[in-house]
């Protein structure tokens, strides 16, 4: 299982595994000072294809289900207000 991570110093954290996924991936962020409102995932042309509200808490963790997606390299994003934090997600079939 990898995990992806980007993290600052003391600034916001996201890891996302399994990443590649089968469809189903797992999300914990920690973002200090801001709240999660969303996560969402992008294709490369950046058009937004899933969106998932998420309680306002500082930190977290949520599944979700992507198996509706087609294959390919995607871009997820923890949304908190004007603030964000995104990853590379890649979906295998």
């Amino acid at each position: 299982m990898q995990q992806l991570s980007k993290s600052y110093d003391d600034g916001p954290e996201v890891l996302v595994f399994p990443n590649p996924c089968q469809g189903h991936v797992k999300v914990q962020w920690r973002l200090g000072n801001s709240v999660a409102k969303a996560i969402e995932v992008y294709s490369l042309n950046g058009h937004l294809v899933h969106t998932t509200d998420v309680e306002p808490f500082p930190q977290g963790v949520q599944d979700i289900e992507l198996s509706n997606l087609p294959d390919g390299a995607y871009v997820l994003k923890v949304e908190a207000g004007g603030d964000s934090v995104s990853e590379m997600l890649f979906v295998l079939g």
